[in-house]
């Protein structure tokens, strides 16, 4: 819509290093007390759930290292993990609403747009300043921002995209605006045309169909399409 009208969209996907192993246990419980509103047994429960928790590190000629008490982070894997994490992270919210960028997170997923026209250059400069506050928020929270790995897309017609390439940055690092952006299980191109999606997820549904390539032939046309169908369905979905 934003590209029928002549203006141009950006997408700036953030990219934590380690997001869920620096969270702060003091700052989140403060967080789940006080903007939350969790307090009592349930504040204790997650008291508990966060603290004295070990790991070891590394395993030499099978034998562990000793095991170190965690202090930060939480646990990857695990169902409150993510959770966890979108909480920890309600605060950047504020901060992104105060420059007028529209987002999206979820746990260390974070996105930023904006459609703009090209001479509008008011807006770059929002989106600079806010890039520069999400940076110094995160680091007095505990979490690495990184420039090298955080990407840039700009959507529509290609004469206005060139006209912005290489005038975001962050840092003082130039964010080049990539050609492909995996988002969320997605890989968005510069036209919105899904071509790189639907190769990728067509390459990985082929795959493990090769694997069972010499066995078809021997068995009944039913079960193979079972076969072919159940291997196929997981890639499909992701």
């Amino acid at each position: 819509i934003a590209s029928d009208q002549g203006l141009v969209s950006i997408l700036v996907v953030l990219d934590l290093s380690a997001a869920f192993d620096t969270v702060d246990h003091s700052i989140l419980l403060h967080r789940l007390e006080h903007v939350i509103g969790i307090k009592g047994t349930a504040l204790d429960w997650f008291r508990s759930y966060l603290s004295d928790r070990y790991q070891f590190f590394a395993h030499v000629h099978g034998v562990p290292s000793s095991y170190s008490r965690v202090s930060h982070g939480v646990p990857q894997g695990s169902v409150l993990g993510p959770i966890l994490f979108t909480l920890y992270m309600l605060p950047l919210g504020n901060i992104i609403r105060q420059h007028g960028i529209h987002f999206h997170c979820y746990a260390d997923d974070t996105q930023l747009y904006l459609s703009m026209k090209p001479e509008e250059t008011e807006k770059l400069v929002k989106l600079q300043t806010c890039l520069k506050d999400i940076k110094s928020w995160m680091s007095s929270n505990f979490l690495l921002l990184n420039p090298g790995k955080t990407e840039v897309m700009v959507f529509g017609p290609e004469p206005l995209r060139d006209r912005l390439d290489h005038m975001i940055t962050l840092d003082g690092i130039s964010l080049t605006s990539s050609l492909s952006v995996r988002n969320l299980g997605v890989t968005f191109d510069q036209n919105l045309s899904f071509n790189s999606h639907i190769k990728l997820v067509s390459r990985k549904q082929f795959n493990p169909m090769t694997q069972y390539s010499g066995v078809y032939v021997a068995l009944q046309l039913p079960l193979a399409n079972t076969i072919r169908s159940d291997a196929g369905r997981p890639v499909a979905a992701t």
